[in-house]
């Protein structure tokens, strides 16, 4: 280790950063007028880590957020809700590993929409599939843990009859 850091970051890896960032100063320098006076090396150890740290912070309160949303609106917690909470703790309970493996599932379950909203025109993910799984097997209906209508009282989405009988020409 030189400097704290792997040996891999101070080799090739490094070198490729300072290239890029040192092609995006000139560049802003000469295309806009707009010279960065921030060293390089500034840029690389302390400007770049924050940022990847506030990005991972940010999506994982949006994701926290959408998850719930989503919880809300169907005012149930489901089998498929418990995967992805899981999946979406396993990058930050286990960084360079978990990561991966959330990353991985993320994707794969974007995908997996994708593909069946082209073949089928229903958007169905991983989670409806663990859902479908548990009900099958008998062991939670509709994928169904916690039913929250009780606390959040039900859905009326529908909108009201008036006047049934009345033609509108």
């Amino acid at each position: 280790m030189i400097n704290n850091r792997p040996l891999i970051w101070n080799g090739i890896k490094r070198q490729r950063k300072i290239k890029y960032i040192h092609d995006a100063k000139q560049y802003l320098k000469r295309r806009w007028n707009y010279p960065i006076k921030t060293q390089t090396r500034d840029i690389i150890d302390r400007t770049l880590p924050t940022s990847y740290k506030r990005a991972g912070r940010v999506l994982f309160v949006t994701s926290l957020f959408l998850e719930g949303r989503d919880i809300y609106k169907e005012r149930a917690f489901k089998a498929s809700h418990a995967l992805d909470l899981i999946m979406l703790g396993a990058g930050f309970i286990a960084p360079p590993v978990g990561l991966t493996i959330s990353i991985a599932y993320f994707l794969t379950d974007v995908g997996l929409m994708i593909y069946n909203y082209n073949k089928t025109g229903n958007a169905k993910g991983i989670g409806d599939y663990v859902n479908e799984f548990v009900d099958h097997k008998g062991w939670l209906e509709n994928g169904v843990i916690w039913d929250l209508t009780p606390l959040l009282g039900s859905t009326n989405d529908s909108l009201p009859i008036v006047n049934p009988g009345l033609i509108i020409n």
